[in-house]
């Protein structure tokens, strides 16, 4: 070997030290993640079925479904107008409001760590429904005034609901598979179905519905006032709830 070839291979040895030296300390914060990524390649589908989406439920309930489908509450992740509002008041704010508007409207998505900013077209199917079936009926304690700040318990199709009631006839089903075509667990044939009902008062109360519906920006700033405004009307006088008129009340 001459001694250019010589000093040539000394430098290439030299520069594949230096880029080592420079990338592996960059890399390392990315390798549990990988490896956790690699371990578990379901990792993504485990977490989105923690949340069913109102499709899963559609076959059981099909009215409310179709109703649920054209609602406001169906729209409030994808809605253009929510999103130039919202855009608006993080420009404003100078970027400081966090997740205040996208956990009343993407509340799932919130839930399972989505970011504010994250475009609507990498979001998760279920954060893209809005509003939808387990955001309420999977709630089961009391939040009152929270600015959206709630919890909703996790678990797949199977997992109880929370309602007003357990229906009368719900164990009926549960009890004869074959006839009405449902499925209990993974391995059976049928329609997913969950396998309980756990009965929530608040869920048929008005006081539920403030959570979400009475937001304050600062104490004694208040973006939005539905729940001062309905304790103020003939209807909250006359006994009325949210619910009466803007929810259907019956158990399938």
């Amino acid at each position: 070997m001459t001694r250019e070839n010589s000093a040539r291979s000394v430098r290439r040895r030299l520069l594949a030290a230096l880029v080592a030296f420079v990338t592996v300390p960059l890399l390392f914060p990315l390798m549990p993640q990988a490896l956790a990524d690699e371990a578990e390649p379901h990792a993504a589908v485990f977490a989105e079925s923690s949340y069913p989406s109102a499709v899963e439920c559609a076959p059981c309930h099909r009215s409310i479904f179709t109703e649920w489908s054209a609602s406001n509450h169906a729209y409030a992740s994808i809605s253009p107008m929510f999103h130039k509002f919202e855009q608006a008041i993080n420009t404003l704010a100078s970027g400081t409001i966090g997740s205040f508007c996208v956990r009343c409207h993407q509340q799932i998505g919130t839930q399972r760590g989505e970011p504010r900013e994250k475009p609507l077209w990498e979001r998760s199917a279920i954060s893209r429904e809005g509003i939808t079936c387990v955001t309420c009926h999977r709630v089961q304690q009391a939040f009152g005034k929270v600015n959206g700040e709630r919890h909703v318990s996790p678990g797949d199709i199977f997992q109880p609901v929370v309602n007003s009631g357990v229906g009368e006839n719900f164990g009926n089903v549960l009890d004869d598979p074959e006839n009405y075509g449902i499925a209990r667990t993974r391995s059976e044939r049928g329609r997913p179905i969950h396998l309980g009902a756990v009965k929530f008062e608040q869920i048929s109360k008005s006081e539920f519905c403030v959570s979400c519906h009475q937001v304050a920006v600062h104490p004694g700033i208040k973006l939005e006032v539905v729940w001062d405004q309905y304790r103020d009307s003939p209807a909250a006088r006359d006994g009325v709830t949210c619910q009466e008129c803007h929810v259907r009340r019956q158990i399938i």
